[in-house]
């Protein structure tokens, strides 16, 4: 990739290649990019893997200290989620009384 190019150019100048090269650029939103690196990372795409030297490393060590307190809420959001449709199971299970019972008891 020539240095005097930015990315925007060469994404400009690639569009329309007639060989079939293309490329793009996607700009996601912000609040994706934790979720996306983690996503990635769980499939062992990260700067370790793709880097595999002392800057892959440090860097990938950086990325896993701060996407710590994400992958907490995460887990969090998991186990609350998956103690509500327990419940929900325990409660679909339950022998249903009709009011007829109740009334008598």
């Amino acid at each position: 990739m020539p240095i005097q190019v930015t990315f925007e150019e060469l994404v400009e100048k690639t569009e329309y290649i007639e060989d079939g090269t293309q490329l793009y650029q996607i700009i996601f939103p912000d609040k994706l990019t934790e979720d996306f690196l983690s996503r990635l990372n769980i499939m062992n795409i990260n700067n370790l893997t793709l880097f595999p030297d002392l800057t892959g490393s440090s860097l990938h060590s950086n990325y896993l200290m701060e996407i710590q307190p994400f992958l907490e809420k995460k887990r969090l959001e998991i186990e609350v989620n998956y103690d509500n449709r327990k419940k929900m199971l325990e409660e679909m299970r339950k022998p249903k009384q009709s009011k007829i019972n109740k009334k008598r008891k």
